[in-house]
């Protein structure tokens, strides 16, 4: 494994590939193996693919604090410093996004490309508050099966679902599939019980809960800062598909690409597919 010390802490990292500069920033309760057991060996070929582990996550020191997003950029703009990229394709994954989007409306001109791939909103809409509430309905029933209940009114980013996941014996909810919802956190894909303690240690040691938060607009600000190619892709069943079409409206430089018969976990259910949506931006419209 490899380290890297920055703002006091030690993070995780991997590098593969050569060519552009790509970094890809995974979201929460989530680590680099989102991104490498299946993605970044389909573009290692073309690209230099820098993947580490949020500060808290995966192999990445957990502090007892810095987990608001300006911490998370800051921590993303040291790495690459510390690396001497001074340009680079930016992808961000859920939480990933937001920090992806933090970096940019910092450094708009370090940033080539920016692909998002289900981006959380605050206060997106009316129709997209409607859409997650139907998503619930759908998560609801099939979680019940597996003996674990939703409260009726979600946050935005379910923490405490992400906290239930992580506390019960999930090997039924890890089994349960359906047509909605194919993957749950703490799955094969990240660790599972590991990836699970890890979150629990992260909640109850840290001010890592009370320090996540989401953005109260849409992304205009950010619009505003960022002339660059913008690749928006999401899953045809995802909580957040309405939230990446509001995205779409506000981001002019930006397309959507919808992932057919997929979730928010839209990369470990269709890999391949992600990746060559991916690459063909990056090499396209990124101007690689």
């Amino acid at each position: 494994m490899s380290f890297i010390h920055v703002n006091g802490i030690r993070l995780h990292y991997e590098h593969m590939g050569s060519g552009p500069h790509v970094i890809m920033v995974h979201g929460l309760a989530a680590n680099l193996a989102f991104w490498c057991l299946s993605i970044v060996p389909r573009l290692a070929g073309r690209f230099c693919i820098t993947a580490y582990d949020l500060r808290g996550h995966g192999e990445s020191d957990m502090p007892p604090s810095g987990y608001d997003r300006l911490s998370m950029c800051a921590d993303l703009a040291a790495l690459v410093n510390r690396f001497n990229i001074d340009h680079f394709h930016l992808i961000g994954h859920s939480f990933g996004g937001l920090v992806a989007l933090e970096f940019v409306s910092s450094h708009p001109d370090r940033v080539r490309s920016l692909t998002l791939a289900d981006v959380p909103l605050g206060n997106s809409g009316s129709s997209d508050r409607v859409a997650e509430q139907r998503h619930w309905n759908v998560m609801r029933k099939g979680l019940a099966r597996a003996g674990i209940s939703i409260p009726a009114q979600m946050p935005r980013i379910p923490y405490p679902l992400l906290q239930e996941l992580a506390v019960r014996d999930m090997a039924p909810a890890r089994q349960w599939r359906s047509s909605a919802q194919p993957l749950v956190p703490f799955g094969l894909w990240n660790g599972s019980s590991k990836s699970a303690t890890r979150w629990l240690q992260l909640l109850r040691t840290t001010n890592a809960l009370a320090e996540f938060d989401i953005p109260d607009t849409v992304s205009s600000q950010w619009a505003r800062h960022f002339a660059r190619p913008i690749l928006l892709i999401v899953g045809e069943r995802s909580r957040w598909i309405e939230a990446s079409h509001i995205l779409g409206d506000n981001l002019p430089n930006s397309r959507t690409v919808i992932i057919p018969n997929a979730d928010h976990f839209h990369p470990l259910q269709w890999p391949e597919q992600f990746a060559q949506h991916v690459s063909d931006f990056l090499l396209g419209d990124g101007a690689a």
